[in-house]
């Protein structure tokens, strides 16, 4: 498995947004701002979250 990390950096206050899968094949959503937060997620709810983002943006996509 490759070692990668995708970083996500909000230029107005700092925050930072990261996501990335750990050894044990469990991925990691950071957020780190005032406050610091994180979820793990298997793989299994990590692709049923990405389908359910997906519409959501699709959702805000006709909105806007």
């Amino acid at each position: 498995m490759s070692k990668v990390k995708k970083v996500f950096i909000d230029l107005d206050d700092d925050t930072l947004m990261e996501v990335f899968c750990t050894e044990y094949d469990t991925i990691v959503v950071s957020i780190e701002g005032n406050n610091c937060s994180s979820i793990e997620l298997d793989v299994s709810t990590a692709i049923a979250f990405s389908k359910q983002l997906r519409t959501v943006i699709n959702l805000a996509k006709e909105v806007s």
